[in-house]
């Protein structure tokens, strides 16, 4: 966040209220609205996998117990209060920061692994899971393609036969 504005040491956060109280309880209340948001949006299925890599064990299991959709502010005082406890570590927060700031940056969360590929097609994301396997948004040259990943299990196939038909569709498509 180097290209965020910062307050120098002659000015001061902004006062909405006279009362200091009046105004600690407006910043808890947003933390308490950010919070409620972040929550909203793990419980769509396709941001799990971030979400669990941007808090720690300890904090992303609080973040865990509030439970999906839940709208009552009670809910994320223990995710709030385990945020800001002293027990976490400064070290802990700049990481969630950095992992923040990564996901900002539209990168992927533990980019550093290799990139996968099938056949050509560079593996980008789950879609969806269900009884007879995955879909996987998958890319080759500027198109995007769902790839749909099928257990053999289901099948009397062994990977010997599946590589023999694999290797006729290539010859009949070129590849």
């Amino acid at each position: 966040m180097d290209h965020c504005p910062r307050l120098t040491e002659k000015e001061e956060a902004m006062q909405y209220f006279e009362d200091p109280q009046e105004n600690v309880k407006i910043q808890h209340e947003l933390q308490l609205h950010c919070l409620r948001c972040l929550r909203f949006m793990y419980s769509v299925e396709k941001n799990r996998k971030a979400f669990k890599m941007i808090f720690p064990p300890n904090i992303f299991g609080a973040f865990i117990d509030v439970g999906n959709y839940n709208k009552e502010f009670h809910a994320y005082i223990p995710l709030l209060k385990k945020l800001l406890s002293k027990k976490t570590t400064v070290e802990s927060l700049q990481q969630i920061k950095k992992n923040f700031e990564t996901m900002g940056n539209f990168q992927k969360l533990g980019a550093e692994s290799k990139d996968k590929y099938i056949n050509g097609f560079k593996i980008h994301d789950l879609i969806g899971k269900g009884a007879y396997g995955s879909v996987y948004l998958v890319q080759r040259g500027d198109n995007q393609y769902a790839m749909k990943e099928i257990p053999l299990i289901h099948f009397d196939v062994t990977p010997e036969k599946f590589e023999e038909y694999l290797a006729t569709q290539n010859a009949e498509t070129g590849d």
